[in-house]
């Protein structure tokens, strides 16, 4: 997950993807965008989370915890691609 208000946070997710893969191997991930209510603080593109998931071919999502918004979405996407690849 990164602040969609925060770049430093979005750079940082690569790397922390990079981390999971290393250590944990073949997991199940979705990247999470959040604060979209913050859309005049944005400092992060749709786009920009779009191809950084496809970079890491995982799953993407925007979300808003204050709105709760696409929240039961992210958690639905990453159980429907634990599902999917238990078949």
């Amino acid at each position: 997950m990164y602040d969609v208000t925060h770049r430093e946070s979005y750079k940082a997710a690569s790397d922390w993807i990079k981390a999971i893969n290393m250590n944990v191997g073949d997991a199940e991930m979705v990247l999470v965008g959040n604060k979209i209510d913050l859309q005049d603080r944005r400092q992060v593109r749709d786009m920009d989370g779009r191809n950084l998931a496809q970079e890491h071919n995982i799953s993407f999502i925007e979300t808003s915890a204050l709105r709760n918004e696409n929240i039961k979405e992210a958690f639905s996407m990453l159980i429907d691609n634990i599902m999917t690849k238990q078949i």
